[in-house]
């Protein structure tokens, strides 16, 4: 069965009302005045190509069709457009400074985030297995790690299985970590030369304004 302006304002309320074809709005069969003759090809024409001269049923599949996509490639752009809550997806780092080839505990280090921020995913830097082991990883007081040591290398960029689930902080939290550097110097890092370790977190975020 073709569809008619019906059957296609059921499809997306939400859409039917941004083109005004809401029910009671007059846009059944005959399409009232405001979508006759020239105002028809003036909304719809000039605003989505020209999609014929008549008001029929294909006619106004595909108008709905150019409004859908509009919006959809507008979201790209704008993804918290006419939404309260403007979410984006960020990244937060905290850092430790070593010595490569010199052995040092990484007593707690940590920082807190410039926005609410919920991680779910955690990598390091580091560069080999062995070369950093992770003791702690503490979100807002809340032990990420339930047990055990952890290479970081678990949480290498190319690795996989990442996801976590921790809780949201605001930047009145901090995140933690505690763990120690082995020593080893694994290429193409050069012994005595200094190194930043970076374990960083990504998630959703309040956007900062």
């Amino acid at each position: 069965m073709t569809p008619d302006s019906k059957h296609l304002a059921m499809r997306d309320p939400a859409l039917a009302a941004a083109v005004g074809a809401l029910p009671g709005s007059n846009f059944g069969t005959d399409y009232g005045d405001d979508y006759g003759g020239g105002r028809y090809k003036t909304s719809f024409g000039t605003e989505f190509g020209h999609i014929g001269d008549e008001p029929t049923a294909q006619n106004m599949v595909a108008a709905w069709d150019a409004v859908k996509r509009t919006k959809e490639r507008a979201a790209i752009l704008e993804p918290n457009a006419g939404s309260n809550a403007k979410i984006q997806r960020y990244g937060f780092a905290i850092n430790q400074d070593i010595v490569v080839g010199v052995a040092q505990p990484l007593n707690t280090w940590g920082g807190n985030p410039q926005t609410h921020f919920r991680p779910q995913r955690v990598t390091v830097n580091t560069p080999a297995v062995g070369f950093i082991m992770i003791d702690s990883i503490a979100v807002a007081n809340v032990g990420v790690l339930v047990g055990g040591t952890f290479d970081a290398f678990d949480f290498n960029a190319l690795g996989v299985g990442q996801s976590l689930d921790v809780p949201t902080i605001s930047p009145a939290n901090r995140i933690n970590a505690s763990g120690a550097y082995t020593g080893t110097a694994p290429l193409p890092l050069i012994a005595a030369a200094p190194f930043k370790v970076a374990m960083s977190f990504k998630g959703p975020a309040n956007m900062v304004a």
